[in-house]
């Protein structure tokens, strides 16, 4: 599948972090991008709209926490690749081991890291 096929999901609540997210997957080729700034917004993209490749996610924000809206989207079916970021050292934990995010990525982040998990997880075909 090309990246430019790929369906990503982020949920961001700070809008300057959305916009980076969402240029530094443009750059790599990633078109098809949703946004949701709270967990329930998150959610309701998934009643409606087809299988995403990659979901990156925050872990917390108002009337969101991250770890909650990827179980939920694990119990409706959905194995998506999942980048969850935090600048909480601590969440570490939460995500990798109790959630089951596939990396975890500490903010402030590392623009060429993010680069290279997608890259890695969706060579082009």
């Amino acid at each position: 599948m090309k990246r430019s096929d790929l369906r990503a999901l982020i949920l961001e609540d700070e809008e300057a972090l959305m916009d980076v997210f969402k240029k530094v997957l443009k750059s790599i080729g990633i078109k098809n991008i949703d946004e949701a700034i709270n967990e329930q917004e998150a959610l309701s993209f998934l009643d409606k709209k087809s299988p995403y490749e990659l979901f990156l996610l925050d872990t917390y924000g108002p009337c969101s926490f991250g770890p909650n809206f990827l179980k939920k989207a694990r119990k409706l079916g959905y194995e998506s690749k999942t980048i969850a970021m935090s600048s909480d050292t601590n969440a570490v934990d939460l995500w990798v081991n109790e959630s089951k995010a596939d990396y975890f990525i500490e903010k402030p982040f590392d623009i060429n890291k993010l680069k290279r998990i997608v890259i890695q997880e969706f060579p082009e075909a």
